[in-house]
């Protein structure tokens, strides 16, 4: 009777430790989430994080996508490329609440990784995590909260990660372009700060900057000679939001200059007097070009933006336009130079692709109605009228 009583403790004892050191032991289940676009800019590219499920009661996320509105002079940092984003460790039920709050989907990726993997994963999320660490500097192609993913797991799989190779080549902005097409003056203004940088074309580790490349890419990539994702999961799921391609054009940018360049063909036509009303519309447009030119310069000199670098925009707008434009008369040269940059801009929008840049089809409209004003000001400065 003791000899039983004596077992049945060591088989609760034995039973006691094995559960005891499971709970301690126990090695996160690592997913990968990607969050559909949203409709704000700052969701409009979508977004990803890394889930480490232990159980029901532990389940966190760890998400590189935030940052700290308190931060001091927090607009100067965000426009100059300074602003610190962080990782943020969230309980995965929390963090699910936004995007059903704004229906926007999500998908999970579960990565076959081994212990050893895991216990590098984890060690490397924690450190990370730490306040001292846990902030970087944003770059919105090289270092987000998709890229970080990518990192994450590079360095868990000690870099043994094989990607399928692309199926066609595309450039940085080709990618973008997608995400921005039902808004088009959000596309507009992007065109006009984004430099010859984005049109590089994008290798398959660089496509990761968007979060559903990374779901494209983990999804055929292999580690070990196994697939790196072993099942997948549609946790949110929600109807695409539908637009009208032909509403977003009508109330886009490429059709307003149109009709402005329409407009000002009428004017160049028809050879007004140069009233005050038009003397006040041309001056406030060339003044509206020489301040997007003093921007476009800042952008490029002025902040650690890598996207707003070596932007051949400046050739469109121009810094010096709005003095040339009232020095008409004694600028023959300046005017056959500058000429000759919106020319070229023109020959760019509409696909003649002598810059190395994409330019936007409206920037040539735009080019085009300067023209139109600098040759009708020209003709009006030269017909001997008195301009005051």
């Amino acid at each position: 009777m003791i000899q039983t009583y004596r077992c049945v403790l060591l088989v609760l004892w034995f039973s006691l430790i094995g559960r005891l050191e499971a709970q301690v032991y126990t090695k996160p289940q690592v997913s990968v989430l990607t969050c559909a676009s949203g409709t704000e800019i700052y969701s409009m590219y979508g977004h990803n994080a890394l889930r480490l499920r232990y159980d029901d009661a532990r389940d966190f996320v760890f998400n590189y996508g935030t940052f700290d509105f308190d931060t001091p002079n927090f607009t100067i940092k965000f426009m100059r490329g300074k602003l610190p984003y962080q990782l943020a460790v969230n309980n995965y039920d929390n963090f699910l609440y936004e995007y059903n709050a704004t229906q926007r989907s999500v998908k999970e990726q579960f990565l076959d990784l081994d212990s050893t993997q895991i216990n590098t994963l984890v060690a490397f999320l924690e450190e990370n995590a730490r306040p001292e660490n846990r902030e970087y500097k944003y770059d919105f192609f090289f270092d987000n909260c998709a890229t970080r993913i990518y990192d994450v797991v590079q360095v868990a799989t000690d870099k043994k990660i094989v990607w399928a190779p692309k199926n066609k080549d595309v450039t940085f902005r080709d990618i973008i372009k997608y995400y921005q097409r039902h808004f088009p003056w959000t596309d507009f203004g992007i065109d006009i700060i984004i430099g010859s940088k984005a049109d590089k074309t994008a290798s398959v580790v660089q496509e990761m900057f968007i979060p559903d490349f990374v779901e494209k890419h983990f999804g055929t990539a292999l580690l070990n000679g196994k697939k790196l994702v072993s099942a997948t999961n549609n946790v949110l799921t929600f109807e695409e939001k539908k637009y009208d391609p032909l509403k977003s054009f009508f109330v886009g940018p490429l059709f307003f200059f149109i009709l402005l360049t329409i407009a000002e063909l009428f004017l160049f036509i028809k050879n007004f007097k140069n009233s005050l009303f038009l003397r006040r519309y041309d001056n406030l447009w060339f003044y509206v070009l020489s301040l997007m030119s003093v921007m476009i310069l800042t952008m490029w000199f002025l902040t650690d933006h890598v996207p707003t670098k070596d932007n051949w925009n400046i050739l469109w707008t121009f810094p010096a336009i709005f003095f040339i434009s009232s020095t008409l008369k004694k600028s023959k040269i300046l005017i056959i130079f500058s000429g000759i940059l919106f020319m070229l801009t023109v020959i760019n929008s509409f696909g003649g692709q002598i810059l190395p840049q994409f330019f936007h089809p409206a920037f040539g409209f735009i080019t085009l109605i300067t023209i139109f004003k600098m040759l009708r000001n020209f003709r009006t400065n030269n017909s001997g009228l008195q301009i005051n």
